[in-house]
């Protein structure tokens, strides 16, 4: 069954297959010091990364799947949000399409996670303009051969738009203190795609970047979750997963 961990090509099936990778990871992987603990940053080839989580008693304690690509979000920051009892774990709260200085206020609210977040918190004070690399693992993605395609659906539904952001997690009721959940509903103009495999495990993916509202996004799906082919100058659309990352010397190495 489709996870977060083959959305990126690494062939985690069972516990033992998440056992096996996260101690490779942890040997193979680039050390990264913060304040409640280190990070283990392994990136294997092909964008795909692990973040593994170990805390002051050198206990691993969770781990992190990322994209490394290349799009950007222009984002201003209006808070972190820390999981309740793991610093090292936490949300980018903010608004993309940012309106001036107001920290509150843009094109739309987004909440992402931040696998390196204790380094972020460390270097970072909101409110700050931002431009975030944001890796969506799909759900499920649906693709369109072209503008024409994807319209005939939106007759059966006159919300969906050819470059939309609708960030799901926000809207479920969550407390003003965790923020929401870390998904989206978001369809793109694909500007790139490419069927990579994961150097590790050779077992294969999709990077596709879209255009959307606000900004790029890259894209990572398990091919058994996509509908269609991705291509350049088609459209998809899906559900996602957030995991984020800011770029330039703002955040976390």
């Amino acid at each position: 069954m489709p996870n977060l961990f083959t959305t990126i090509g690494f062939n985690v099936r069972q516990s033992v297959d998440f056992i096996r990778l996260m101690q490779e990871a942890t040997a193979e992987g680039e050390t990264l010091n913060a304040r409640h603990g280190y990070y283990v940053r392994w990136s294997p080839g092909a964008g795909a990364e692990l973040w593994v989580l170990v805390n002051t008693e050198r206990e691993v304690i969770g781990c992190l799947p990322h994209f490394a690509g290349g799009a950007t979000m222009p984002v201003r920051v209006h808070r972190l949000l820390p999981e309740r009892g793991r610093p090292l774990q936490g949300k980018l709260d903010g608004w993309a399409g940012p309106d001036g200085d107001d920290a509150t206020s843009g094109r739309f609210s987004l909440l992402v996670d931040l696998p390196d977040f204790d380094l972020v918190r460390r270097r970072l004070r909101p409110p700050v303009a931002v431009d975030l690399q944001i890796a969506a693992f799909a759900n499920d993605l649906s693709c369109y051969r072209n503008t024409h395609e994807f319209c005939e659906l939106k007759k059966q539904d006159p919300h969906l738009a050819v470059e939309a952001f609708l960030p799901t997690g926000m809207f479920a009721g969550a407390s003003a203190e965790d923020g929401g959940a870390t998904e989206a509903a978001i369809t793109g103009t694909i500007l790139a795609a490419e069927l990579r495999t994961n150097p590790y495990g050779q077992q294969g993916f999709w990077a596709v970047q879209l255009q959307t509202c606000g900004g790029t996004v890259d894209v990572v799906a398990d091919p058994l979750v996509v509908s269609g082919e991705p291509r350049a100058g088609g459209v998809a659309a899906g559900t996602f997963w957030l995991s984020g990352r800011i770029r330039g010397d703002q955040g976390g190495r």
